[in-house]
Parts: C-alpha cells; sequence; structure tokens
C-alpha cells in the first residue's frame, strides 16, 4: 500500500498534464498550473532536503577524521562554490 498511493498520485498526475497538452481547455490549464505550482515546491523541498543530509553526513565525516574524509571536504568546498556561483551570476538562457 506504501507503493500504490504515491504511484497513483503521479499516475494521475501525468495523466492531467497530457491531457492538459491534447485537449486545451481552461479547465486542464488551470489544473496543468496548479500542478506545475505544486511541482516546483516539491522539488524546492526535495533539494533542501538533500542538501541538508549531504552537509551532515559529510560533515560528520570530517569531524570525526574518518578515512576518505578529504573527500568529503573537496565534495562541501565545490558544494560552496557551485551554491555561490549560481547566487552570484545566476542562470542565463543560451539557448
Amino acid at each position: 500500500m506504501k507503493r500504490e498511493i504515491p504511484q497513483l498520485i503521479a499516475f494521475t498526475a501525468g495523466l492531467a498534464m497530457i491531457l492538459a497538452f491534447f485537449i486545451p481547455t481552461q479547465f486542464f490549464r488551470e489544473l496543468q498550473n496548479t500542478l506545475s505550482n505544486w511541482s516546483a515546491i516539491v522539488q524546492a523541498f526535495a533539494v533542501f532536503l538533500a542538501l541538508s543530509s549531504l552537509t551532515a553526513i559529510h560533515g560528520e565525516r570530517i569531524s570525526r577524521k574518518s578515512e576518505g574524509s578529504e573527500y568529503s571536504v573537496v565534495l562541501l568546498l565545490s558544494l560552496g562554490i557551485t551554491v555561490a556561483c549560481g547566487m552570484l551570476y545566476g542562470v542565463e538562457d543560451y539557448y
């Protein structure tokens, strides 16, 4: 039951997006906008959760000075540089 409910939600949302593409009525456009907004919210939460988990796990490895902790330092420095570059320079459309 734990798998079926998320699969049913994903299938229903995907079907609604497909119907909105092929049947461009006002109802499906509004449904598509609502689903897109919810998708952006869920994606933002997932990124926040992933980044906090990543920094917690690798921060603990660094503080314990366990084997391979130098790779954790490189990972967290790379993450920090990537985030800083994204915040300073933003995203441009190159196409």
